[in-house]
């Protein structure tokens, strides 16, 4: 199940990080280098962030034994 946590997160995380920073690059007119450092930066946070709602999420539903 882990596994696929981590797939599931970095599938959603990437396919948003090079939407954002397409439009980092054209709405803002930044260079190219800024646009993808500002959105490595909020990749990282975002990627821990989900990762860790993940974990959560799945130690609640074992100790609460939520079946869906």
């Amino acid at each position: 199940m882990a596994k696929l946590d981590v797939a599931e997160v970095s599938a959603n995380m990437i396919f948003g990080a090079l939407i954002n920073c397409t439009l980092t690059y054209f709405i803002f007119g930044v260079t190219a280098k800024f646009a993808l450092a500002t959105t490595g930066l909020f990749f990282a946070v975002s990627w821990i962030r989900s990762y860790g709602f993940r974990k959560l999420f799945r130690h609640l539903e074992k100790r609460l034994k939520i079946q869906g």
